[in-house]
């Protein structure tokens, strides 16, 4: 097994911790955590994560000394950003692109597609996307816009999300999305039964209006990266499920409605022969 450096030890970390409070909230109903969510995406684009304990639980000294030093390289690499919020015991980190690129491929994850702009532009105007205002995350501060919800099944073309394999659609299709939505080009949404929808922000429309830019050269994927990414991210999670909000009185985000508000011309017929179709796949 090859061995991985302190610095891409430190960023499969972070980038852990980054993508527990960006993956599609589906658990709305555990409200400490869509708490914790919610503050913690609202705090992202000015502390980044919080991390405790770079070398880990029961390091020595030595060990502190070199994580120290690797977050250190880090940063003169221009692989993450580093910042000491005033309200947290912990230092904020945030990835860079050529950070996430790096981390991202290193743990045999999807990486930052241009293309997947594109993906949710074709189907912006069918009749079964969603018209609804929502709290969009912007370098600014949550801003509150309106936008097209792309329904998850229609862009995997899942009509089955019980079954195995279809599921697996749904996860690959968040692996995915999830660069863009840490970039804030592309936003998801949840209802309160899990189902999540997608959008494209403002600033992912005008990414789209662009060129697609080059990819930098990218790490080979390595086994044990990707062990230290998943742990990051069960540890990330376990957290969101014990750590309590800042704001007691918080309630989070609101889910987005089971059913349409203003629904689009020809939106229940559509809605039926999508479903018609599965069932027809199905029988053959």
């Amino acid at each position: 097994m090859c061995d991985i450096s302190e610095v891409d030890t430190i960023l499969l970390m972070v980038l852990g911790a980054t993508d527990a409070i960006w993956l599609p909230d589906r658990q709305s109903r555990s409200h400490k955590r869509h708490t914790l969510i919610y503050e913690r995406r609202q705090a992202f684009n000015v502390a980044g994560v919080l991390i405790r304990n770079l070398a880990g639980e029961g390091a020595d000294e030595a060990q502190r000394q070199r994580s120290t030093r690797a977050l250190r390289q880090a940063v003169a690499k221009k692989l993450l950003t580093v910042h000491h919020p005033k309200w947290a015991r912990a230092i904020g980190c945030n990835l860079t692109v050529a950070g996430d690129f790096r981390a991202r491929s290193l743990a045999d994850l999807p990486v930052y597609n241009h293309a997947q702009l594109a993906r949710l532009a074709a189907h912006q105007d069918s009749p079964m996307t969603m018209d609804a205002r929502r709290f969009v995350y912007t370098k600014d501060g949550p801003k509150d816009v309106s936008l097209p919800w792309i329904p998850e099944v229609l862009l995997a073309g899942v009509r089955d999300a019980a079954d195995p394999d279809q599921r697996a659609k749904l996860v690959r299709l968040e692996d995915e999305l999830l660069p863009l939505i840490v970039s804030a080009e592309i936003c998801s949404a949840a209802n309160i039964h899990g189902g999540v929808w997608y959008a494209a922000t403002l600033v992912g429309r005008e990414v789209l209006r662009g060129p697609a830019p080059p990819l930098p050269a990218l790490p080979e994927p390595v086994d044990e990266a990707r062990q230290l990414y998943f742990a990051a991210l069960q540890a990330a999670n376990d957290n969101l499920e014990t750590a309590p909000p800042r704001c007691a009185g918080e309630i989070g985000e609101l889910c987005l409605p089971v059913s349409y508000d203003h629904p689009r011309p020809g939106c229940s017929a559509a809605w039926a022969a999508f479903w018609a179709e599965g069932n027809h796949a199905t029988a053959k």
